[in-house]
């Protein structure tokens, strides 16, 4: 009698390949997220590069909305950060342009204030939750990328500085405000769309303005004050501080961290892009930009950084986010879609919300019925959720700047002094705080909305 015969199981897929390049919050978060909603730990094969030989962050603080904050509770790494009180001050907005500033408005939010915390902290947490499985790989700095159009094998091939090459199935940029994905793939389409007999024309303009960061005319040196150099009635030391004034602006808040307040000053000065992003500048720089200010600003300046004779000044850059954040087996997360400006503080918080996104939706689809044909309609999921909302954020930070360096209809308080004198400047400037809340209640409100929304059900 023949032994029955055993059917041999059909052979498993190949993993889906996902090279993720660059490990700062965007890049690590969709690690982690990957990690989570992806059961099947042999469906995927992930491998994050980084031109740095060590994980370095740099940057000081970092502003965290509750709606994030859940969604690292989501990744395990919110220990710590529960949320603050309702009645807290978010923090208090002042004209320090004149020889006594003055108070002119408490913002609060309702959901509490946000978290402030370093950075490298934060990439630290997460660092801190990966699970065996991705390949980490250093100091490997990205200088090509082939996208095989055509083939379901191998359909993009990254070639790195040292001359090593890689392939995988998707390659994701989450190499920040000089990505070289982004730049790579826009040039890429560039090419294509000129080959199609497109040679002058507004899309291409536009795509092309999106691969390399723009300077926004304005510079921000960044520092921490030793909370012993400050005078112990300094407004600093007891509430987050906004010190607005014509072109320039002065933000504080303590860290949770350390006993220190991180400050953050930009000034717009214009004039021709620098050579570079970051860069020392004499601490007297500084302190001439903020000539006139009241003294407590002053304290700050030259408290910082314990008075070192310099201090980091960065150019502050922005992206123009491309119409889309897909081409076809690349995508783009973070700031390398969307760098904008700092003035809503949730530049740090939709990191994370893209890259949990991204995670969330390619981890659903890789232990489904997945087929290299649907991985697009994956992608375009992430561009739809993700994009048209950045976008607005992008736009409305470039709005909340102008109204911070009292520009546009906030012009009339320019060179006067606010004070019991000016009543008409003092509701002037309430009006300016009630639209920096309300722009930032937007903003915090809709960090990790369409995570939230998804991960609630």
């Amino acid at each position: 009698m023949k032994p029955p015969s055993v059917t041999p199981e059909p052979p498993r897929p190949r993993p889906f390949r996902v090279a993720i390049i660059g490990g700062g919050l965007a890049g690590l978060s969709l690690v982690l997220s990957l990690q989570k909603f992806c059961s099947d730990r042999d469906a995927l094969s992930i491998d994050l590069y980084d031109a740095a030989a060590t994980f370095t962050e740099v940057g000081a603080g970092i502003t965290i909305w509750p709606r994030t904050v859940a969604l690292l509770r989501e990744l395990g790494i919110a220990d710590g950060l529960h949320n603050l009180s309702v009645d807290e001050v978010a923090f208090r907005m002042r004209k320090g342009d004149q020889p006594e500033g003055y108070n002119f408005y408490d913002v609060r939010f309702p959901d509490g204030p946000p978290h402030r915390l370093l950075r490298a902290d934060l990439q630290k947490r997460l660092l801190s939750r990966l699970r065996d499985g991705p390949g980490i790989h250093l100091a490997r700095s990205l200088v090509g990328m082939q996208q095989n159009h055509d083939k379901v094998i191998d359909p993009v091939t990254l070639t790195f500085a040292d001359g090593s090459t890689a392939t995988c199935d998707l390659v994701v940029g989450a190499d920040g405000v000089h990505s070289t994905v982004r730049r790579l793939a826009i040039e890429e389409e560039c090419r294509r769309m000129t080959t199609k007999g497109v040679t002058y024309d507004t899309d291409l303009r536009e795509l092309a303005a999106s691969a390399r960061a723009e300077w926004s005319g304005r510079f921000a040196y960044r520092g921490m004050a030793n909370a012993s150099a400050l005078p112990s009635g300094h407004p600093s030391l007891h509430v987050p501080m906004r010190y607005v004034g014509a072109d320039r602006q002065v933000i504080t808040y303590p860290l949770s961290s350390k006993p220190a307040i991180n400050v953050l000053t930009m000034v717009r000065a214009g004039g021709a892009p620098p050579n570079a992003q970051a860069t020392q500048a004499p601490r007297e720089e500084v302190v001439a930009a903020f000539a006139g200010w009241e003294p407590s600003v002053c304290q700050l300046l030259h408290a910082m950084n314990e008075g070192a004779a310099t201090l980091p000044r960065w150019a502050l850059l922005a992206v123009r986010p491309p119409r889309s954040y897909i081409f076809d087996r690349a995508v783009l997360v973070g700031d390398a879609a969307h760098a904008m400006l700092p003035y809503l503080g949730v530049g740090a918080g939709v990191a994370i919300d893209d890259g949990f996104a991204l995670g969330r939706l390619l981890g659903a689809w890789v232990i489904g019925t997945r087929s290299h044909a649907k991985v697009e309609a994956t992608l375009h999921a992430y561009e739809d959720l993700r994009g048209p909302l950045t976008r607005e954020m992008h736009a409305r930070s470039l709005a909340s700047a102008e109204g911070l360096e009292l520009g546009g209809a906030f012009d009339e308080l320019r060179g006067k002094e606010l004070g019991e004198q000016a009543p008409h400047l003092i509701e002037l400037a309430k009006v300016l705080g009630e639209t920096t809340r309300e722009g930032n209640i937007w903003a915090g409100e809709r960090c990790a909305e369409s995570n939230m929304t998804s991960t609630s059900h």
